[in-house]
């Protein structure tokens, strides 16, 4: 008797960060949990240690009839709602077992998803991680400390690197620090750059970048409930996150983990000690550059497709703007891109599109 086996196609996971849990993810939660015993079972523990530490339920967040900013938006469940949804999904995917996961890469948030999903961290212990660093988070929004976020893209329509716009994010960094503000690069984002600072600085820089429209949206646009993410005012929290976290138990990865500065963990000979230096140090006092993860994943392990773990659909442009980039697979514009998404091997698989979701899990 001959057996036929379906070759898996070879795939890195990329878990978005907070910001990707919004009005389209409502249900994703209980969609994914219910599509497998394993899902349904780290919801169950997801719960249960919100319940400890007197969160609200995931679950009612999830199956709200409508979306609420001030109730969604908030670091505690956000940040709970992304790294839970990232999670169910990629035990999903795993369970399905057609796709060969060659490395796992996060944005932001996304890098503790990633840090789950490569097993560098068991699910509580990632999840404790979320949770307290969330917390601190709110106690900054409380007390009005960590700045802010100031966005502004870098590309054109095509997604071909506009140099007039890259000058301008250099020419605002530079008088936002004349006029006395802290101000840093805080995300590279595919077509994006994030800057992060204070108060003044964050006037300063919207003073200086010139206004357009990209996308159909205008800019520079100011995401909400966001501190200074991965710039030096996230010093004081993550001291705190230092100590609080102080007794994780890390381990070198069981998936070869590339991180925000595209630096490779791989399994086995990954250090666990750095790794939570990089995690509750590094990683988020400093730039992180979700440019130079993917362009690490697609060079040194070649995937023919990056999948784009929910909630939601944030990375996918993103992701197609490093493509871009790269000229990757002959992808050099905007056009490019999505006419190969239109063909039988697409470059970017996201499980926030039910098209796609349907694709990887059928």
């Amino acid at each position: 008797m001959t057996t036929t086996h379906t070759a898996r196609r070879r795939a890195a996971l990329v878990c978005p960060g907070r910001g990707s849990y919004g009005r389209e993810a409502l249900g994703s939660l209980g969609r994914a949990a219910a599509g497998g015993e394993r899902a349904q079972r780290l919801l169950e523990e997801a719960e249960a240690a919100r319940r400890a530490r007197g969160g609200e339920a995931l679950a009612a967040l999830d199956s709200t009839a409508e979306f609420d900013p001030a109730r969604h938006l908030g670091p505690a469940n956000a940040s709970a709602l992304t790294f839970v949804g990232g999670a169910l999904e990629a035990e999903l995917l795993a369970a399905r077992g057609s796709l060969e996961v060659v490395a796992v890469g996060g944005n932001s948030l996304g890098w503790y998803t990633a840090l789950a999903v490569a097993g560098a961290l068991d699910f509580p212990s990632a999840f404790r991680l979320v949770e307290t660093v969330a917390a601190l988070q709110e106690a900054a929004e409380t007390r009005r400390a960590g700045g802010g976020q100031v966005l502004y893209p870098v590309v054109d329509e095509e997604w071909r690197a506009d140099e007039g716009r890259r000058e301008a994010v250099e020419r605002s960094l530079e008088a936002a620090g004349t006029a006395g503000g802290a101000v840093w690069r805080s995300i590279r984002y595919g077509a994006y750059e994030v800057l992060g600072g204070d108060a003044r600085g964050l006037d300063a820089l919207r003073a200086a970048l010139p206004p357009v429209r990209h996308g159909g949206r205008d800019y520079p646009a100011v995401p909400g409930r966001h501190l200074a993410f991965h710039t030096p005012l996230m010093a004081g929290l993550s001291a705190a996150a230092r100590e609080a976290l102080a007794d994780l138990a890390w381990a070198a990865p069981r998936l070869p983990l590339v991180d925000g500065r595209g630096v490779q963990w791989r399994p086995r000979w990954a250090d666990p000690a750095a790794l939570a230096a990089y995690t509750l140090g590094t990683q988020m006092v400093e730039t992180f550059d979700l440019v130079a993860t993917a362009r690490v994943v697609l060079r040194e392990y070649a995937p023919e497709v990056l999948v784009a773990l929910g909630p939601g659909d944030t990375l996918g442009a993103a992701l197609g703007a490093v493509l871009v980039e790269e000229g990757w697979s002959g992808v050099r514009s905007r056009s490019d891109f999505l006419e190969r998404q239109r063909g039988d091997a697409p470059l970017v698989l996201s499980m926030g599109r039910p098209a796609d979701r349907a694709r990887l899990l059928s």
